[in-house]
């Protein structure tokens, strides 16, 4: 069935089961304790040497306008850091990011990245702290991220070029990652999601709709080290096809580097119910990367073609389409690049002797320690 066609199905059957799901969810919610997970952290809650998080939202948009329709696939995020070594002019100091990647079907992409230092003092006037609902808002208020699962996300991006406006509501149940090694980290997933708002690209405005995801990943360092220190580095996969999304997460240690993964784990959902199907850890999944790309300003390689293979299932995702997110500090070593890759329908999801193609989202992360460790 055409692509196309079987987009409107799904969406149409999605509606349906949006509305069951969604009286469902919020009689529970109604009933349930608030999710402090939603809110930020600091180091202290950890006796870390250094604590990051950043909340994470990607999406599939469909736009709609006066000079009439485009796709753009979106990914955006808010960072938060503390560590005890982190001062400016002597006064302790938080550190703040934002970034955010533009993906367009003509193959054009845009990216934004800014960081800083607020004083430590006054992190909570940018940050909401151990709150059941998120709160980020950057210095120059460029990004505002705000909500929760239970009330939706509103998602604000602001840039001379391009503003977005969107509110995503999950969809499908909370799930968890978390790791011990080569990477301590604990991430709250809400993969699947409705997003509906406005973007505005060089002055035109559209009517956006669409499909997305939303984390709050929250990686820890150790008593000795900043997180980025204490690993090789992960891919990460979000695929989406008509029936299917797979959400792969694969850590690398440093004594591995390119070779393998520590820490795998591969979630297959039902698109448009948001129900866990299947998921599969460790020796089960298989990670089988391939096309090998050498890229010199960076001082990597990379990976063009992944593939995630566990019981009936085989996931391949493609990284042409990249945008490269580069914190390298080769003095420190705690800094890392991220080949953050978006592909239009050449994503596969394989389930038994069915195969189905969509869209894809790809990470292939490699910090400076382990570049240092595997030139």
């Amino acid at each position: 069935m055409h692509v196309a066609i079987r987009r409107m199905l799904c969406l149409a059957s999605c509606v349906v089961v949006w509305s069951s799901v969604a009286s469902a969810r919020a009689q529970e919610q109604r009933r349930g304790a608030a999710d402090r997970t939603e809110g930020g952290q600091m180091d202290t809650d950890f006796g870390v040497l250094q604590m990051a998080e950043w909340w994470y939202f990607n999406g599939d948009l469909e736009l709609s306008g006066r000079d009439g329709q485009r796709r753009l696939s979106v990914l955006l995020a808010g960072s938060h850091m503390e560590s005890r070594l982190y001062q400016v002019g002597g006064v302790p100091a938080s550190y703040l990011n934002r970034f955010r990647g533009l993906y367009f079907e003509d193959g054009t992409t845009r990216f934004d990245f800014k960081y800083t230092f607020v004083p430590r003092a006054t992190i909570a006037d940018f940050v909401a702290l151990g709150t059941p609902y998120l709160r980020f808002r950057y210095p120059d208020q460029a990004a505002q991220l705000a909500g929760s699962a239970r009330a939706g996300y509103r998602l604000r991006y602001d840039t001379p070029d391009v503003q977005m406006d969107l509110r995503f509501s999950p969809t499908a149940d909370k799930t968890l990652e978390q790791a011990g090694a080569p990477l301590r980290f604990t991430t709250h997933v809400y993969a699947r999601g409705r997003i509906h708002g406005t973007v505005t690209v060089d002055g035109r405005t559209y009517r956006a709709r669409g499909a997305g995801y939303f984390d709050h990943m929250i990686p820890l360092g150790s008593d000795r080290r900043f997180w980025a220190q204490t690993m090789h580095g992960w891919s990460w996969s979000e695929v989406t096809t008509p029936d299917y999304q797979a959400v792969i997460y694969a850590v690398r240690s440093l004594e591995q580097g390119y070779a393998g993964y520590t820490y795998k784990h591969l979630t297959l959902l039902d698109r448009c119910t948001g129900r866990v199907i299947a998921e599969y850890s460790g020796d089960d999944v298989a990670v089988i990367e391939s096309d090998w790309v050498e890229e010199p300003a960076q001082r990597r390689r990379r990976p063009l073609t992944t593939v995630y293979a566990a019981g009936d299932v085989r996931v391949t995702v493609r990284g042409e389409q990249t945008i490269r997110f580069d914190t390298a500090d080769p003095a420190t070593l705690t800094g890392f690049v991220d080949f953050m890759s978006h592909e239009w329908e050449t994503s596969t999801i394989e389930r038994g002797s069915q195969t189905q193609g969509g869209d894809g989202f790809f990470e292939y992360l490699v910090t400076e320690a382990g570049a240092a460790a595997h030139p």
